[in-house]
């Protein structure tokens, strides 16, 4: 950040907590949303990992890796040149805890198994998709469906999804932490995506800055019919009346 000064903005413009560089002898009683931990200290020519590792061979080396490991409020990542099994030589001094914890972190993590996703939300997506809108279901446990066009993100929030929440939270608290975090907020009405999910659909469009064409659209695109569908398949002419009999209507439709 010395010899590149304009990085200095990006680097302070993220908050209460601006980043910041320490040793992990430092670290004690300090706390951060997000930490990352570099060990520092790589292989030598030969292959053979240091026999000494800094602050963390040191006789509190223990309590620092401890005090860095608590240090985090979200997330903790660790930068390493080293991995468990070449921490193994006893004359490492220290290194038992480092071990453990690289072993810990490079061990395969279960893949969260994906909640089924509402049909009526699926439907959703699916026309938002359609008009231009990135979507993503089950973007958490709380959030069913999220949308964004450009910058502009959104939160899309049916009132069924709102169960086990009291008025006050559903009507106030939860939309204002949700902008608060720089979310907008669309609460649908459930009645409103059984009725006209198309209208639904193109009133979040425009709500999110797209301009949505009158015209209808097709939800799906036209695939060319199989023999089976045709007319010939079930020996009816191939001059029906299908295509009038759907214009018909009756006098008092208008």
């Amino acid at each position: 950040m010395r010899e590149r000064a304009h990085l200095a903005e990006f680097f302070e413009g993220h908050g209460r907590e601006k980043f910041e560089i320490t040793t992990i002898q430092d670290l004690a009683h300090r706390i951060a949303d997000r930490v990352i931990f570099s060990v520092g200290f790589g292989k030598d020519s030969s292959g053979a990992a240091p026999k000494s590792l800094g602050f963390i061979s040191h006789r509190d080396g223990n309590r620092y890796l401890a005090n860095c490991l608590v240090s985090a409020r979200k997330h903790i990542t660790v930068v390493s040149a080293l991995e468990a099994v070449d921490l193994v030589d006893p004359s490492i001094i220290g290194c038992d805890v480092l071990r453990e914890m690289l072993g810990e972190i490079s061990k395969p993590s279960a893949k969260p198994v994906e909640a089924d996703v509402n049909p009526m939300i699926a439907d959703l997506a699916i026309r938002l998709t359609k008009l231009g809108v990135t979507t993503r279901t089950n973007f958490s446990p709380r959030l069913k469906l999220v949308a964004s066009v450009g910058e502009k993100a959104a939160v899309i929030e049916p009132d069924w999804g709102l169960l086990g929440y009291n008025l006050s939270e559903r009507h106030r608290l939860r939309p204002m932490m949700l902008r608060s975090l720089g979310w907008d907020y669309i609460r649908v009405p459930s009645f409103e995506m059984f009725a006209d999910p198309e209208v639904v659909a193109q009133r979040i469009a425009i709500e999110l800055g797209i301009e949505v064409s009158k015209k209808p659209q097709p939800l799906f695109e036209m695939e060319p019919r199989a023999f089976e569908d045709t007319h010939s398949a079930w020996g009816d002419p191939i001059d029906s009346n299908d295509q009038r009999l759907r214009e018909d209507k009756p006098p008092h439709w208008g």
